[in-house]
């Protein structure tokens, strides 16, 4: 008997010793999609005008608004580099098996170890929905399933790509990660304990409202059949604003975490 009320003591007081060494702060991380970054100037936007007329065999046309699946989102302290293979710590924010809108995302990640995040990847199924209006009928709405590389069908694939203050990178089949896009930037940001920290996230420039008229494509219909069909179809001479991010990210410190810890 003495045994075992000498076993209970003892574990006892490992599992209060473990509490009383374990003295890393956190605090909370909100990752949200937006199709507008709240208190932000909005700019003045344009049209693209047509660059032909329609004919039977191809549209132009209006992207109205595309569903992805963004499948893991995680944050690092370091500093990834050019040329370098990905060895780097990670803290996982979410994950998602679904195709969402991008409003549609938000994912709260409490415990985050307190410190400066330097890095976020973004890990994506090779799949999307596109949805888009004819510039001659925009009550017409087409859907045009396919991947993210564009023309073939979507599959279950997956593409990382991450961001830092030095751009966007992808990685090759050796997963040596290299510089794709040096205007489309993630800033440094802070986890502070019992806080909570937001990263919106927008498709194109954080600062302007983009309408449905800004981004034209070329439908070229290759089977005649006046539906979308990945593989055959081509949706080809994209255009719009000029220089414009495929991402933008904006950090903005919070209150106390949604744990009141």
């Amino acid at each position: 008997m003495k045994t075992k009320y000498f076993i209970i003591l003892v574990i006892a007081f490992l599992v209060t010793s473990c509490d009383l060494f374990n003295t890393e702060k956190t605090g909370s991380l909100l990752f949200k999609g937006v199709a507008v970054i709240p208190e932000t100037a909005l700019s003045k936007t344009i049209s693209v005008p047509s660059g032909h007329l329609d004919s039977a065999a191809v549209h132009h046309m209006y992207n109205m608004d595309i569903k992805f699946n963004a499948h893991e989102i995680y944050v690092s302290k370091d500093q990834i580099q050019e040329d370098v293979i990905d060895s780097f710590t990670w803290v996982r924010i979410g994950e998602n098996d679904e195709l969402k809108y991008m409003s549609e995302y938000e994912f709260l990640a409490d415990d985050v170890p307190e410190g400066t995040y330097l890095t976020l990847k973004i890990i994506f199924r090779n799949e999307i929905m596109r949805y888009a209006v004819y510039a001659a009928d925009t009550n017409t709405v087409v859907e045009m399933a396919g991947s993210l590389g564009e023309g073939a069908a979507g599959d279950t694939s997956l593409i990382m790509n991450y961001f830092s203050s030095q751009g966007s990178f992808n990685v090759d089949s050796s997963g040596v990660l290299h510089l794709m896009s040096p205007g489309e930037t993630f800033s440094p940001f802070s986890i502070v304990a019992n806080r909570t920290t937001t990263i919106y996230w927008k498709g194109g420039a954080a600062d302007v409202e983009y309408k449905l008229s800004d981004f034209t494509f070329d439908w070229y219909d290759n089977d005649g059949d006046s539906a979308w069909t990945p593989g055959i179809d081509a949706a080809v001479n994209y255009d719009g604003p000029a220089d414009t991010p495929m991402w933008s990210f904006v950090v903005v410190p919070g209150g106390p975490t949604s744990l009141g810890k």
